[in-house]
């Protein structure tokens, strides 16, 4: 936005000179216009400090939502592992045949408690391995 309206008052600068030169005789007037350029020059050159700026504020504020949206899938997927482990476990003892722990009053919650220890233990081994 800035720098359109710096490249009209530049024009509007560039057709007074242009057209108003030979009605301006006046040592005044001459020194008015070119206080004037160097005032667009100064402007100008504001603009573009400020685009730089602002282009950079806006690579790092997209470098630092890229970095939280990179944190959030590898929390995910570490989820992801942990409880692929219960679901393996209950899958392999939902099938119709012969399993250890069938006949023991207890094995469905023997099953759970195994299942849930190996998940901490992949838990635990991911932690440790600076993973989560």
């Amino acid at each position: 936005m800035l720098d359109f309206i710096i490249d009209s008052d530049r024009k509007i600068l560039s057709f007074i000179k242009r057209e108003q030169m030979e009605n301006i005789k006046e040592i005044n007037m001459q020194t008015e216009v070119t206080l004037l350029e160097e005032r667009m020059d100064t402007l100008d050159s504001l603009v573009r400090a400020y685009n730089k700026y602002l282009s950079s504020l806006d690579t790092i504020i997209n470098n630092n939502s890229s970095f939280q949206l990179n944190n959030i899938m590898k929390t995910l997927t570490e989820l992801t592992v942990v409880l692929t482990i219960p679901t393996i476990t209950y899958g392999f003892w939902g099938i119709n045949l012969k399993l250890p722990f069938q006949g023991v009053p207890y094995g469905s919650l023997l099953v759970i408690v195994i299942s849930l220890l190996i998940s901490v233990l992949v838990w635990y081994w991911l932690k440790k391995k600076k993973s989560l």
